[in-house]
C-alpha cells in the first residue's frame, strides 16, 4: 500500500512543492531494504526513480528543482545493510540533484 500510494503522490507533490522552494526533502522513516528478496523495488528506489524522471524531463519542474534530498532510515540491521547496498548502486543513475541518505535507526 505504501508504494502505490507513494507513486500516487510523490510526481504532483514534486511538482507543487517546487513553486515554493528549490531545494526539497524526501523522508522514508520505515525505509526497508530498498529492494526485495524476489527483485521487488522498495519506497526508497521507488523515490528515487520518480525524481529522476521528473528531473529529467526538461521544463518547468526540471528548472526549479535545485536539490532532492532523500532521508532514508532503516531500524533492522539486515534491511539497513542491503539499503546502503541498493541506494548506493541507484544512486550513480539518477540524477546529481538527487542526494540519498541512509540512517541506521528508528524514527522517533
Amino acid at each position: 500500500m505504501k508504494h502505490q500510494i507513494l507513486q500516487l503522490y510523490l510526481n504532483p507533490w514534486l511538482k507543487k512543492i517546487s513553486t515554493v522552494n528549490s531545494e526539497l526533502l524526501y523522508v522514508d522513516g520505515f525505509a526497508g531494504p530498498g529492494i526485495y528478496p524476489r527483485g521487488g523495488t522498495g519506497s526508497p528506489l521507488i523515490a528515487m526513480d520518480m525524481a529522476d524522471k521528473l528531473l529529467s524531463d526538461v521544463g518547468e519542474v526540471d528548472s526549479r528543482i535545485d536539490s532532492f534530498n532523500c532521508v532514508f532510515i532503516e531500524d533492522d540491521d539486515d534491511n539497513y545493510e542491503k539499503l546502503e547496498e541498493s541506494v548506493g548502486k541507484r544512486e550513480r543513475d539518477v540524477d546529481h540533484r538527487i542526494d540519498p541518505v541512509c540512517i541506521p535507526g528508528r524514527v522517533e
